[in-house]
């Protein structure tokens, strides 16, 4: 029905292959193997000719017909026109028998050619795409770098011969270029002690883009090595768009490289050309409600998966980068990416790598997620496919998390010591008992729902108390705790007695709060809300169940801490890449900063005084116990760990005002690659 016009590559695959992608790679190979089958030659055609940039047109000649069905209206029909030898005679009697018999012969000949074609182009377009076979199978796995420090964030060369990932080895984090041939020498990329991490590969393999911690922003580096190009002063984890055309890429940096690390909001999406120009606001905040990060593109480059984070939750939703419209894909994971084929997303969920089916017309889930494969005692993080969907590679990390305890005593050792440690879970969030003899603290697994356990303050008979909690505080009694718990669905504030062990509901929050503070006196809760668009500071009464915003920020402002009279609240504001710490009155009020350096302020209580504050603070990418006074402003550091791969956290000061705990972990991690069918 085309005979003689140019049928345009797009029509053909709008045609032809629906919602399939098709490369314009795989459509000439498609088009050369029809010519083998029916005899044609490119060079000289006789059925099909290309016309480059554009399409391909059918040359041969059609002859159509015309004729009368039993309705009395014109059939049109269509068939080559024959090149048998016919005599004069027979042409000039113009039989109308024969005729009718040849024109439907060779219709037959023609429809059986089509049918032939049309199979055999879908067989051997899909023969040769990355197979949509849902859930994939692992074949095997293997481990392809043994360093005893971190080597994170793995990138498969889009050929599948080559793994780029950043290393601390050499004391920063570097990128390297792994070969997979047996004997290929490892190349390190770059070499300028900046903390390069997150490596993307263009789509013609000739370059690397990364995420410079120290710098800042998204840096390019030839595949090979040689001189680095700032692209944007801002933003981290650089993704490739499929055609090489552009980046997309976050607004926040890394504050840690656990296993367990989010970005928190206002970070949002953005897009930048790969060879520089002004970048563009993808997702906005609050749409959806989180931190957004960790881009990935579709195949066809028409929508991009994201990570949506917040202090505890975590989610995968896609937006189209024409429209802008978003959605939710899949809840509690994370890292996602692309099958080539488009038609699934692999991710990072509970135990290990999942698989997820989706619609490559609409985006939308299209089934169950499955279970590909288990991370065991290490926790998988960023997984990266190759180009024919055999091949994925992805960190395994290790965090010996520990809640360790620092003396106050001028007399004593003033090195911090371990209290807990726990290789398999995370021990954090530290709180002691009004009367300073017991610890509570949560206990969980990335991905996991979090326990309540307590112990008393040497650290000995640790006992669990109930599940599905975050965070937990005391009440003035000593023998009650309050904690946030998801239940029915709706997060509540609610409390247990350590001894009956009965739970009690106490506060329903308006919006989805995952971080709250009880007060001394136990009849308030300060808590975040995102119910702005931004994490702000609101307070509950616990009496009347009257809820009102404290704090109006359009950055950050929140996780808060209350002074020992009930006073002051103690808080995180976000400028940009770095979080300061504030105080304003526990009833609302003027925000006074207390902090200006760059890196990151992470309050979790007052000194039994309430004149300082004890903070974990990230200084030149090391983390360190801090106090800062809330009247002078001063700061001093406790401890002095110089680690890149290790993170404190939630420094928990005594009510005694002999000690201070928190958690410690070291986070260590190699590259693995899976091989998939």
């Amino acid at each position: 029905k085309n005979h003689g016009r140019i049928v345009e590559k797009q029509e053909l695959f709008e045609q032809i292959w629906r919602e399939n992608f098709v490369s314009d790679n795989a459509l000439t190979r498609v088009i050369r193997e029809i010519r083998q089958v029916i005899g044609d030659d490119a060079a000289a055609p006789r059925y099909i000719e290309t016309v480059p940039k554009h399409g391909y047109r059918f040359i041969a000649e059609v002859e159509k017909l015309e004729k009368e069905s039993n309705g009395a209206e014109k059939i049109e029909e269509f068939a080559f026109a024959g090149k048998a030898e016919k005599t004069s005679a027979e042409i000039e009697d113009g039989k109308q028998e024969n005729r009718e018999k040849s024109s439907k012969y060779l219709l037959f000949i023609a429809t059986a050619v089509l049918l032939l074609i049309v199979p055999l182009a879908a067989w051997l377009f899909f023969r040769e795409t990355p197979s949509s076979d849902f859930p994939s199978t692992v074949v095997h796995s293997t481990q392809l770098t043994n360093w005893t420090g971190l080597d994170n964030f793995p990138a498969i060369s889009p050929d599948g011969n080559s793994v780029a990932y950043s290393s601390d080895r050499t004391g920063s984090f570097e990128i390297y270029v792994k070969p997979l041939a047996p004997g290929a020498k490892e190349i390190q990329i770059t070499s300028d002690g900046q903390q390069n991490l997150q490596p993307s590969w263009s789509p013609d393999r000739q370059r690397i883009a990364f995420h410079s911690k120290t710098r800042g922003g998204i840096w390019i580096v030839p595949a090979s090595g040689g001189t680095v190009r700032q692209l944007t002063e801002f933003g981290s984890h650089p993704s490739f768009s499929p055609d090489g055309k552009q980046i997309a890429f976050q607004t926040g940096s890394l504050t840690d490289l656990g296993a367990h690390s989010r970005i928190l909001p206002p970070t949002v999406l953005w897009l930048i050309s790969s060879e520089g120009s002004e970048p563009r606001q993808l997702t906005q905040p609050g749409n959806p409600s989180g931190g957004h990060s960790a881009p990935a593109w579709s195949p066809d480059g028409k929508r991009i998966a994201f990570n949506v984070t917040d202090m505890i939750s975590r989610s995968i939703w896609t937006i189209e980068v024409e429209t802008g419209e978003t959605q939710e894909i899949n809840a509690r994971s994370g890292d996602p990416v692309y099958a080539p084929d488009g038609k699934s997303i692999y991710f990072i969920g509970l135990n290990g790598l999942w698989q997820l089916p989706v619609s490559p017309a609409n985006g939308k889930a299209a089934g169950e997620p499955k279970h590909i494969s288990d991370d065991g005692p290490a926790q998988a993080r960023h997984p990266s496919i190759s180009a024919d969907g055999k091949k994925i590679v992805y960190e395994m990390l290790m965090s010996a998390s520990r809640i360790s305890q620092l003396s106050l005593d001028k007399e004593a050792n003033a090195e911090p010591v371990p209290l807990l440690q726990n290789s398999a879970s995370r021990n954090t969030f530290p709180v002691f008992s009004p009367d300073g003899r017991r610890i509570a603290y949560t206990s969980g697994r990335p991905g996991s729902l979090s326990e309540l356990w307590v112990m008393n303050s040497d650290g000995q008979n640790p006992t669990q108390i109930t599940s599905n909690v975050t965070i937990s505080n005391w009440f003035p009694d000593n023998e009650r705790i309050a904690f946030v718990a998801l239940r029915e669905g709706v997060r509540k504030l609610s409390s247990i007695n350590l001894n009956g062990g009965k739970e009690t509901t106490l506060f329903t929050f308006k919006s989805d709060a995952e971080y709250s503070r009880l007060s001394p006196d136990g009849r308030k809760v300060a808590f975040n809300s995102k119910e702005s668009g931004t994490i702000n500071v609101w307070l509950g009464n616990l009496e009347t169940g009257e809820q009102k915003q404290l704090t109006f920020d359009p950055e950050l402002a929140g996780f808060t801490v209350w002074s020992p009279d009930g006073k002051w609240l103690a808080l995180q504001i976000k400028r940009g890449d770095d979080t300061h710490i504030a105080v304003m009155p526990s009833d609302g009020g003027e925000m006074t900063q207390l902090t200006n350096q760059p890196g990151q302020s992470w309050i979790h209580s007052f000194s039994p005084d309430g004149e300082h504050i004890v903070f974990a603070g990230q200084r030149d990418e090391i983390w360190n116990i801090y106090t800062i006074s809330r009247k002078t402003k001063e700061q001093k550091k406790l401890t002095n760990f110089n680690k890149l791969n290790s993170y404190v956290r939630y420094p928990s000061w005594s009510p005694l005002g002999d000690k201070i705990v928190f958690e410690y972990a070291e986070t260590t991690g190699n590259i693995w690659l899976t091989q998939l069918k």
